[in-house]
């Protein structure tokens, strides 16, 4: 239980951070950028296996590593952009509810066990969800405002602002579900090939995973710098590094995690927590007010997550 724990504290951070880069006037493709490559060095700096870089190369997880990172850095990419048009409340529900996307290829590929018990819980979670993050349009004293949930889905925004959580929701629920079978079949097979333990090698793809992911946020900038030429400050590079360790600590949690749980139980427990986290730092820190509704969705969702963790 940890390491969902670390989890849900990495991701509701990330969340945070990726807001806080707009008022900061953070660039996204620098801080993300950064945020990988700081991941990468944590990564290989704490893992309990060394490998020298030809073993890596060589292994049949590499290949997975390199493409979940690819699909990571476009992933956040697109939920960085998401979260500072569309509104964080529509990312959010749009990111968190691409859950269903792993929990059914665990249920169909993966042949974790279905049972009615998960299937209501599941369906509870997703109402809780949309209820946590119903808001009525407002905007804040001195900005321009950011689409609410209602906003967004009555189609009051441009055609590309709605689309924006569209594809949040595709690429999480790939990159979740693309995470899922590296821990669940392609480390857990190396690992038995080697006779160690999975979460030997966990460390050493995530770090090839956030390296795949800086090199592709490199060629972003590149082909991004052709029409618009942008010098990273040192403001760039300490809220990339500081978004990077928060990073890091979620995908310790979310990739131990998976070899402890099954992904059916896990992706919903994770999910579900990091909306009740986030939504109370809102309201602790950002001043957000909560309706009712809102209020009932936290309780649905506590609920939730009690009735999972005893599964």
């Amino acid at each position: 239980m940890g390491y969902l724990l670390a989890a849900i504290a990495g991701w509701s951070s990330l969340i945070i951070l990726l807001k806080l880069f707009e008022r900061k006037r953070v660039d996204l493709y620098v801080g993300i950028t950064v945020n990988y490559f700081v991941g990468a060095v944590l990564a290989f700096l704490f893992a309990p296996q060394r490998m020298p870089v030809g073993e890596i190369v060589q292994a049949p997880w590499f290949g997975m590593a390199m493409a979940v990172g690819a699909v990571f850095m476009l992933a956040f990419m697109i939920y960085g952009l998401s979260a500072q048009r569309s509104g964080v409340a529509v990312t959010t529900l749009a990111g968190r509810s691409a859950m269903v996307i792993p929990v059914l290829f665990a249920f169909l590929v993966l042949d974790e066990r279905v049972t009615l018990l998960k299937i209501i819980m599941l369906l509870l979670v997703i109402v809780a969800m949309i209820l946590i993050l119903y808001k009525k349009a407002d905007v804040e004293p001195g900005t321009q405002g950011s689409a609410s949930l209602t906003d967004t889905l009555a189609g009051k925004r441009t055609l590309w602002i709605w689309l924006l959580p569209v594809a949040v929701f595709l690429f999480n629920g790939t990159s979740d579900t693309m995470v899922q079978y590296a821990q669940k079949v392609t480390l857990n097979d190396y690992a038995a090939s080697q006779d160690l333990p999975a979460f030997r090698f966990i460390p050493l793809f995530m770090g090839t995973m956030f390296l795949a992911s800086t090199a592709t946020g490199v060629v972003c900038y590149a082909v991004r710098s052709v029409k618009q030429r942008y010098v990273p400050t040192v403001r760039d590079l300490g809220w990339g590094a500081l978004l990077g360790f928060m990073n890091w600590v979620c995908m310790v949690g979310v990739l131990n995690g998976l070899n402890q749980l099954d992904g059916s139980l896990f992706y919903p427990l994770y999910y579900t927590g990091t909306i009740v986290v986030s939504t109370a730092v809102g309201v602790w820190f950002f001043r957000e007010r909560l309706t009712r509704l809102n209020y009932l969705g936290i309780v649905l969702a506590v609920i939730a997550i009690a009735v999972l963790s005893m599964q």
